[in-house]
């Protein structure tokens, strides 16, 4: 795996373990959608690219992860 997509896939993960730091703490439910949402949320409020895209690649991860499980 090149490095670039490491770093990529890195920032993913640090992106959703945000995501869910923030449910926890603010009491809501941890689970995909709400992950979800907060990762689509983060995205809109940001103006840099860089970021829209981890925000992006992380919802993707996790729709196909959880379709996996299905």
């Amino acid at each position: 795996m090149k490095e670039d997509e490491q770093i990529f896939l890195e920032n993913i993960q640090e992106a959703i373990g945000e995501a869910a730091t923030h449910l926890m703490s603010n009491g809501h439910a941890i689970d995909a959608e709400n992950i979800i949402l907060v990762l689509r949320a983060r995205r809109m409020m940001t103006t840099d690219p860089h970021h829209q895209h981890v925000f992006e690649g992380a919802c993707k991860l996790l729709k196909v992860r959880v379709k996996q499980s299905a």
